[in-house]
């Protein structure tokens, strides 16, 4: 399948995606009215 390697690495990215907007999500909402520090 072709596609396998594909679908792998775009797997990989949702996840990390998804991860990356958890945690935002998490210190936005403990800190408070702070800003989550910047990338």
């Amino acid at each position: 399948d072709h596609g396998t390697a594909l679908d792998i690495a775009w797997q990989g990215v949702a996840n990390a995606t998804s991860l990356y907007f958890a945690i935002e999500w998490v210190a936005q909402h403990s800190a408070e009215g702070r800003h989550p520090a910047e990338i």
